[in-house]
């Protein structure tokens, strides 16, 4: 009882109530003061306050509990985003130290193919002039015998490096074949200043002999740097058919002497 005044015995088994009497007793000095006195209704008011800000603070702590929840769950979010972007930049930074190996091996292997380009092109240049020498040496008769004539337009070093390679190789295939066998052509010959139809008998591409079909006149050629060369002095026109009857299999097999000519080599 305070200043006569029963206190309920829920008033004493409510936690908040028990804060309200606590503060009611540490008022009750101020009240045994001489002065107004406190009625009932004073009481009653004080406690409608005191419960009213009660329930103020309680929701201030409901929403406060759900901001908390609210922020610890975007935190959690914020986190996983986080190691979910930690892993991409490490994926990517993986990623680009990949790209930086094999860019360094690529520049390598083009350095290496760049060195192996020009090494292929100064030998094509080596060979070109090797196969255009060669081919003064190539009579018009054999040419087409070759799989690839000196006729065919070279293509540019820089753009057809391959067919261009593919082309001199099979030219000084052909070549070398052309070289090693014997070969009978008919051809026009430039003779004693008269151009002339006649049969020529190739021993690879070191010696040839050109007879008329009359049997008139017969003569020994040789290659040279500029072209075959023909001397049509001495040569017996008879002997120069009669091989080349024998290689064409029109006549019995037959010993017969031809004559041989020097070729004139260059000094380089």
């Amino acid at each position: 009882m305070i200043s006569g005044i029963p206190i309920p015995s829920i008033f004493s088994s409510s936690p908040i109530m028990k804060s309200f009497l606590l503060c009611i007793l540490s008022l009750t000095p101020l009240l045994a003061q001489e002065g107004p006195t406190v009625t009932l209704q004073d009481l009653e008011a004080l406690t409608e306050q005191w419960i009213g800000l009660r329930g103020t603070l309680a929701e201030e702590e409901r929403m406060w509990e759900k901001r908390r929840t609210r922020w610890e769950e975007e935190i959690a979010l914020l986190k996983e985003e986080a190691a979910a972007l930690r892993e991409e930049r490490d994926a990517q930074t993986s990623f680009l130290n990949r790209v930086d190996l094999e860019r360094g091996t690529l520049i390598a292997q083009a350095d290496t193919l760049r060195r192996e380009l020009e090494e292929l092109d100064r030998i094509l240049a080596s060979t070109r002039r090797a196969v255009e020498a060669l081919g003064q040496a190539l009579p018009e008769g054999l040419m087409s015998a070759l799989p690839v004539s000196l006729k065919t337009p070279q293509q540019p070093v820089d753009e057809f490096r391959m067919p261009n390679a593919q082309n001199r190789v099979a030219f000084l295939s052909g070549f070398e074949s052309l070289q090693n066998r014997f070969h009978a052509t008919r051809e026009v010959l430039d003779m004693n200043g008269e151009r002339r139809q006649v049969e020529v008998l190739y021993a690879g591409l070191a010696q040839a002999w050109a007879v008329t079909p009359d049997r008139s006149l017969a003569g020994v050629g040789t290659p040279g740097p500029d072209g075959w060369t023909w001397d049509f002095s001495g040569t017996d026109p008879d002997a120069v058919f009669l091989a080349i009857q024998v290689f064409e299999r029109q006549e019995t097999a037959v010993l017969t002497l031809l004559p041989l000519k020097q070729t004139r080599e260059e000094t380089p």
